[in-house]
């Protein structure tokens, strides 16, 4: 592990367990080679054995007057039942929520994308709301031209 950066921690990162690109023991063994002392994720028996703290965490997203909000809770209980049961019932209503998205999609092809994201998220579009919505229409129509409203 480069001493660089091992006091260093990177405690909000992504997963193949919710929307990363890479597995619990890949993100451990990419912190180890950047060097970092600790990292959030998954892979507890991966860190021990690369030699990466693993802080067992998670990111739950709500939201308040309209404002999407994201809480990291630290150093939680991976095996709490209160915990995997609010997981559980977030990752059943994000199931649902993209179906819809989907099925409304499916009814706006070919229409323009500001009226596309006022379906999706009403009036107040946050940036990062109207940039996932972009990805998504321009995914389903390939031949609209895509702008950035928010």
């Amino acid at each position: 592990m480069a001493e660089k950066w091992a006091d260093r921690a990177d405690l909000h990162t992504h997963t193949t367990a919710s929307d990363g690109t890479l597995s619990p023991r890949q993100l451990v063994a990419l912190a180890g080679e950047l060097g970092l002392g600790a990292v959030l994720a998954e892979g507890l028996a991966a860190g021990e054995e690369l030699g990466v703290r693993v802080v067992p965490g998670v990111e739950l997203s709500t939201s308040q007057a309209g404002c999407e909000v994201h809480i990291v809770g630290l150093f939680i209980r991976p095996d709490s039942p209160a915990l995997l049961d609010l997981l559980t019932r977030q990752r059943e209503e994000r199931v649902r929520r993209n179906q819809r998205m989907l099925e409304r999609l499916a009814q706006w092809e070919g229409h323009q994308e500001a009226e596309f994201i006022s379906v999706f998220y009403g009036e107040d579009v946050t940036e990062e709301q109207a940039q996932r919505a972009e990805e998504i229409f321009s995914k389903a129509c390939p031949n609209a031209e895509v702008t950035l409203l928010a």
